[in-house]
């Protein structure tokens, strides 16, 4: 190797994911060190690297859930007298099926290569990084973190170990020069699948992201030193409906890709995308009734078209020292229905201390009628409600609002007169 090159060492890093940072970073002029398990395909990893640049490939063999190994490949990496500028850690594997009957030798060794070993290399290579005050870590967590995993139970509680694990490591390092990053893929085309034998299920079976894709994601977000990157948009969403969901709620969702046999109960090939919009509407339909709860429903009702429509009157309440961060988004909830269909909302909004009211706005009885009135009329309703109710919305609420209790009213009272 080189002393002119940075260096970069990537675990799993001879298939799926792993490979492909490894691409990434040999195009970006790096020498890399891959560590994978002791078997030919990683020969043929090393081979292809080597073929297609003029930076040095390093295979390393070993089982990186084993404490000696790991720090047999730290010696190894000290063996070079480079400092390790970037380390990438992918290794990982998983395992499906119900917990009351999978190996549970294969689970501890999952921990083991998931957990401990990421956290001892970690641990191990950091110190030099934070020294130089300079280095970049990337830690392949999962989708899987934003929620729980049924029939994945150990696997998901490995992976949101590592999506933890990292964003505290990137908080801690802030001014340090050193950052971490956590990758957040969903299903992927690698051999992850078959290896956990999962592959007659719903997520086994399903389309999946190209790794060159996700690795892309990854290095841009490593390189540009945020704490966290979802690939793709359609991931960014589950992930965000799984952090807001309850968390049975979620389970629910997750246990109809990872049931053993769903694979066999899957929608159609001619409908997949027909299937996620459905799954990704229905649980936004459930965050947006379980984070209501707290306040009682906000909801612009009526029949449009009649003079029973019902009007809106909704009182808010801030937390303390919130009033300011309630009145902000408020106000972008308005501008956004506004900017959507370039009229200004029939609310109105006034302010008493922490005391928020909003209500319809109309100049008469005929206005507010003409407004009821029509197709138009009714998608500016639906728009509206789904600002007020969308998940990101309801969870900022949810945090900027005082909450009620048995005892006192409601902070969102929906007064409806007819």
């Amino acid at each position: 190797m080189t002393d002119t090159r940075p260096f970069a060492v990537v675990t799993g890093g001879t298939n799926g994911i792993g490979l492909e940072l490894a691409r990434l970073l040999l195009a970006d002029g790096h020498d890399v060190l891959i560590a994978g398990e002791d078997d030919a395909h990683g020969d043929d990893a090393r081979r292809d690297l080597a073929a297609s640049t003029t930076s040095e490939v390093t295979l390393w063999k070993g089982d990186l859930g084993r404490e000696d190994q790991v720090a047999a490949l730290h010696e190894a990496i000290r063996a070079t007298g480079r400092p390790v500028d970037i380390l990438c850690v992918n290794a990982g594997f998983g395992l499906g099926g119900a917990f009351a009957t999978t190996d549970l030798a294969r689970e501890l060794q999952m921990i083991d290569v998931n957990v401990r070993g990421a956290v001892q290399l970690t641990k191990l290579v950091l110190p030099g990084m934070v020294a130089r005050r300079a280095g970049r870590l990337l830690f392949t967590s999962s989708i899987s973190a934003a929620m729980p995993d049924p029939f994945e139970a150990v696997y998901g509680a490995t992976k949101v170990f590592l999506r933890w694990f990292g964003e505290a490591l990137h908080n801690e390092l802030k001014d340090s020069g050193v950052t971490a990053t956590v990758l957040m893929p969903s299903m992927t085309d690698t051999n992850f699948f078959h290896r956990a034998e999962m592959m007659d299920t719903r997520a086994g079976q399903a389309r999946k992201d190209d790794p060159v894709d996700v690795a892309q994601a990854g290095y841009d977000a490593m390189m540009t030193g945020r704490d966290k990157v979802v690939p793709l948009l359609k991931n960014k969403v589950m992930t965000a409906i799984g952090d807001h969901l309850p968390d049975q709620a979620a389970a629910s969702v997750h246990r109809v890709l990872s049931e053993p046999g769903s694979g066999e109960r899957k929608t159609p090939p001619a409908r997949p995308i027909g299937a996620v919009a459905a799954l990704v509407g229905l649980s936004a339909l459930a965050v947006a009734r379980w984070r209501r709860r707290p306040h009682r429903p906000v909801a612009i009702e009526g029949t449009p078209g009649t003079a029973a429509a019902k009007a809106l009157h909704v009182t808010l309440v801030a937390r303390p020292g919130r009033e300011a961060a309630v009145e902000t988004l408020l106000n972008e909830i308005f501008a956004e229905v506004e900017q959507e269909h370039a009229t200004r909302p029939w609310f109105g909004l006034r302010r008493d201390g922490a005391t928020f009211e909003i209500f319809e706005a109309f100049p008469d009885e005929a206005g507010r009628e003409a407004h009821l009135t029509g197709r138009a009329a009714a998608l500016l309703m639906k728009r509206s409600n789904d600002l007020l109710a969308s998940p990101a919305r309801i969870g900022k609420l949810d945090v900027l609002l005082r909450k009620s209790d048995a005892a006192s009213a409601a902070d969102i009272v929906v007064a409806l007169p007819r």
